[in-house]
């Protein structure tokens, strides 16, 4: 992972974000397909699902996957199953690592700075304009 990526990582949004830093191109796409399929089957969006292997084991316990994984026999659809759970938790291990890893503070000091460039830059832009509803937007505030 690089030394941009988010170092704190709360749901399964922020794991579904890392899967291109995390893995292949190729395996970037099945994994996000997997993370998919969980709103699917919980009915729970990713933002509200915490990225931890227990909370995840936990979950995954509770899903009724019977129709949802196919199989020839029920044994193979199951084992699709343990498959499909197996690669949620082994994304929210590897984000983790990631995560934890060092940090560079001087990295950290060129994001800080690129961030105030970037608001510097957006208050330029639409100091003193109009927004939709005919108000002014940062009437001369940024000096």
């Amino acid at each position: 992972m690089n030394e941009q990526s988010t170092h704190s990582i709360n749901t399964l949004q922020d794991v579904a974000r890392l899967l291109p830093q995390l893995y292949s191109e190729s395996s970037a796409k099945v994994y996000s397909a997997a993370f998919h399929r969980i709103e699917k089957l919980t009915g729970q969006r990713l933002v509200h699902l915490p990225a931890n292997e227990k909370a995840w084991a936990s979950l995954a316990s509770s899903i009724v996957w019977a129709g949802h994984f196919k199989g020839r026999t029920p044994q193979a659809a199951e084992r699709a199953f343990e498959t499909w759970r197996g690669k949620i938790g082994a994304a929210i291990k590897r984000a983790r690592a990631g995560a934890s890893g060092p940090t560079n503070s001087t990295s950290e000091a060129v994001q800080a700075a690129q961030a105030w460039d970037m608001i510097h830059g957006y208050i330029k832009d639409v100091e003193n304009t109009f927004a939709a509803d005919g108000t002014q937007v940062l009437p001369n505030m940024s000096a």
